[in-house]
């Protein structure tokens, strides 16, 4: 089931790269060049977060689950300010805050209101 997903994964890739790129395709040493490293990259950091993102919750309590994601969001939004040379600003500031902010009050929501039920 999962190989089919990544197969399915990467035949749509290749074919929006065709129709998007049509007549810009690389020559052979750069495509090489490329995937002695992102093969590497994408075996050890992609697909094994998508596994641990995708079986892995179900033996931790949905908490840490949510702050775990919530974290995830907080770092994307961090690193792709960083490596891409984006600003990042008071706005960009405000909304990790408020991401960063939501995990660890949700808990204390759903805890609220099921002390409210049993009293």
């Amino acid at each position: 089931m999962t190989g089919a997903f990544f197969l399915q994964a990467a035949i749509f890739s290749a074919v929006a790269a065709l129709v998007v790129a049509q007549g810009s395709d690389p020559d052979a040493d750069s495509v090489l060049s490329t995937l002695l490293w992102l093969v590497p990259v994408i075996v050890i950091m992609i697909i094994s977060g998508t596994f641990a993102s995708l079986w892995r919750p179900k033996c931790l309590s949905p908490d840490l689950v949510g702050l775990l994601f919530m974290s995830e969001i907080v770092v994307g939004v961090v690193s792709v300010a960083l490596l891409s040379g984006e600003s990042f600003g008071s706005r960009e500031l405000i909304g990790v805050l408020l991401i960063a902010g939501a995990s660890p009050e949700e808990p204390h929501w759903a805890i609220l209101s099921v002390r409210r039920k049993s009293s």
